[in-house]
């Protein structure tokens, strides 16, 4: 794995669906996203906004998914 971002936008879609798709979606969250992203969904509820701002509120979105997501 690259120590840092591909510098591609195709770059960084090959390597997001490569972790994804080996189960190392943290990884890909930790490796890929901006610390500033802003994470948007088309519905949210109170405990999970539709809308998150951060890196951590994008690891804990991605945790939940992968280890719950019936909750999602």
């Amino acid at each position: 794995m690259p120590a840092t971002a591909p510098s591609s936008t195709p770059a960084v879609a090959r390597e997001l669906v490569s972790l994804c798709r080996h189960g190392r979606n943290l990884e890909a969250v930790n490796q890929l996203y901006s610390p500033d992203i802003v994470s948007i969904e088309s519905s949210g509820s109170p405990d999970m906004p539709a809308e998150t701002t951060g890196i951590d509120a994008a690891r804990s979105r991605h945790q939940v998914w992968f280890y719950n997501p019936a909750a999602a």
